[in-house]
């Protein structure tokens, strides 16, 4: 008898998490839809219903597989309890076992202003709808659909072949014949309007309310108003707001808006006013009279992204002029509190040149080691 532990590749001490953990690994593993083997699916989910049942597991632990057989208790279905969806293009809920379409994600790109200002955008989107001439069965008149002899209904086919000498590869793909459906029409039979589809390309359009509270990679979900398929329930839509870039104007987070203004020298040391188009188009005169260092910040407060109270930040980048006229030295030290009439400039300029001299020396001793290094490896 089989310790259910040792079915599931776990230890006694194992959490909920690692034995449902386990457990999907198993199947996906052994289940008979895959090429595995029947009675070692159900074995595998025998253990793990008893598991992860608390008072059955309380009594396995304590008297083993001939307390729970003494105490009962109905067992359930491996196949219902995972399930597995061969078409390529739909998934299978496991946890409601409710077949659904794939949800249609679509991008929609907006610019900053729109996002500041509020917009409203129409989007169309094509999708896949139930034809309405065969009403989703892919044949015209009352035609009944044949099972696909190539897969025998199931649609999907088990590959089996040789990779190395004793060793067979066995492997799972959608039916080529009838793409997954377990059936084919013949072509003198199939719907003219969606040529044996089953459904049809229609656009629909969508308005899309562009807010603040909105941002670059916000989702916006609507439920049930995707995508459409005969035998599932329609899929959703997934709008993905997407943030262009801002020529001025970044956001720093969600809320906060942040640009760069550029002063030169005088208006650093003597202070300035600015003014800033803001996205509405309002202008916004921002004025300073302290003296302003690189790289130095200034918050206007409440002037961000409108719903989420954020702030308007500045970055001053200031310009330097390349040259200074030495007959304004004088009124540059009193100003700076800076003497250099006692520096020896030519002293300076010596030093300079010993530096320049000696860097010079360094770095050509160390192209020769270098060079030294790659003789060595040749």
């Amino acid at each position: 008898m089989k310790n259910f532990y040792d079915i599931l590749g776990i230890s006694k001490t194992a959490s909920d998490k690692d034995i449902k953990k386990a457990y999907k690994k198993a199947v996906l593993l052994h289940h008979p839809d895959r090429g595995g083997n029947e009675e070692k699916f159900k074995e595998i989910a025998h253990a793990y219903e008893v598991l992860t049942d608390k008072e059955k597991k309380q009594i396995y632990d304590k008297y083993g597989e001939e307390g729970l057989k003494q105490g009962g208790g109905a067992g359930m279905d491996p196949f219902n309890m995972f399930p597995f969806n061969m078409d390529p293009f739909f998934r299978q809920r496991q946890d409601q076992q409710v077949k659904k379409c794939d949800a249609t994600v679509v991008q929609v790109e907006v610019t900053l202003e729109q996002l500041y200002n509020g917009d409203k955008i129409i989007k169309t989107v094509p999708l896949n709808k139930i034809c309405s001439s065969c009403k989703g069965s892919g044949a015209k008149d009352k035609y009944i659909p044949q099972k696909c002899e190539e897969c025998h209904g199931k649609g999907i086919k088990i590959i089996r072949r040789q990779i190395a000498p004793g060793m067979i590869q066995q492997m799972q793909a959608v039916c080529e014949k009838c793409g997954g459906q377990g059936k084919v029409i013949d072509n003198k039979h199939k719907c003219q309007k969606c040529n044996g589809n089953k459904v049809v390309k229609n656009n629909k359009k969508f308005d899309i309310h562009v807010t603040s509270t909105l941002y670059n990679g916000k989702e916006i979900l609507y439920r049930d108003k995707g995508e459409e398929h005969p035998g599932f329930n329609r899929g959703d839509i997934l709008f993905i707001i997407v943030e262009e870039e801002h020529k001025l104007f970044k956001r720093n987070n969600k809320y906060n808006l942040y640009i760069k203004k550029t002063i030169n020298l005088v208006e650093a040391l003597t202070g300035t006013y600015i003014i800033v188009e803001h996205l509405d188009k309002r202008k916004i005169y921002v004025e300073t009279h302290e003296v302003i260092k690189p790289n130095t910040y200034k918050k206007i407060i409440g002037e961000g992204i409108p719903q989420g109270k954020g702030d308007l930040i500045i970055e001053f980048e200031i310009i330097f002029p390349l040259y200074v006229d030495m007959n304004y030295r004088k009124q540059l030290e009193e100003i700076c509190g800076q003497n250099v009439d006692n520096v020896d400039v030519s002293k300076m300029k010596e030093g300079l040149l010993l530096d320049h001299y000696l860097n010079t020396d360094k770095n050509e001793e160390e192209d020769d080691m270098r060079e030294g290094v790659q003789c060595q490896q040749q």
